[in-house]
């Protein structure tokens, strides 16, 4: 897998690409519905799989007072989308650039000029490019103008419930671990230092490993 960090590395050579766009915050069952779908149809097609996304979740740089914790680091994302095998990887950090582009131009200048996409993979909520003007409606409409098929991939729903990364936010700060892990699609972690603690629980037979968890994670 080649990982991208930033637009001007971006370089695919000759391939043509299938392209999933997304936060992929979490990257619970719903996102793994589109990127199997992506990848799915990059097999069919003779396509080299390509995910375009954040390396910071959108909110950080758009109301840095209200960024929601996150429920995996960059390192574990960067695991799963190699466990998916992922030919390419843009962790474009989200910034004045990206909300200054205006929606056609980033389809054109980024999707078609740079990535070479031939399909499009997308959620049906995805907003993109200034003011958040671009969404799936001008995603389909542009498809005819710039040659590229596309798949929408609709809500995913599990026992009547719609899968989100706010739910399953929610739900690990509650504690229900094991129904987040059911959206996840996989066991949730965290990983963190081992530090020196008070030895209280040494002292008692107990010993116990005082961990010290990055911000801001679930």
């Amino acid at each position: 897998m080649k990982i991208f960090f930033e637009i001007e590395e971006i370089d695919v050579e000759s391939d043509a690409t299938s392209v999933a766009l997304g936060t992929f915050d979490g990257l619970h069952i719903g996102h793994t519905e589109v990127l199997n779908l992506m990848k799915t149809a990059a097999s069919r097609k003779g396509l080299k799989s390509f995910v375009y996304t954040f390396s910071n979740h959108p909110k950080e740089f758009l109301s840095p007072n209200n960024v929601p914790s996150k429920i995996m680091d960059i390192d574990e994302k960067v695991q799963i989308f190699t466990r998916i095998d992922v030919d390419y990887l843009a962790l474009i950090r989200f910034d004045e650039t990206q909300i200054l582009f205006e929606p056609e131009d980033f389809v054109k200048e980024i999707l078609i000029d740079k990535l070479n996409m031939k399909h499009l993979t997308v959620g049906y909520d995805y907003k993109f490019g200034k003011n958040a003007k671009g969404n799936v409606a001008l995603l389909v409409d542009l498809s005819a103008k710039y040659g590229y098929t596309y798949e929408i991939v609709q809500p995913i729903m599990r026992n009547d419930v719609r899968v989100s990364s706010s739910l399953i936010r929610e739900l690990l700060s509650d504690g229900r671990i094991e129904e987040a892990n059911f959206y996840l699609g996989r066991k949730h972690f965290v990983k963190g230092l081992v530090v020196r603690g008070k030895g209280v629980g040494h002292k008692l037979g107990f010993p116990t490993a005082n961990l010290r968890i990055k911000d801001n994670i679930s």
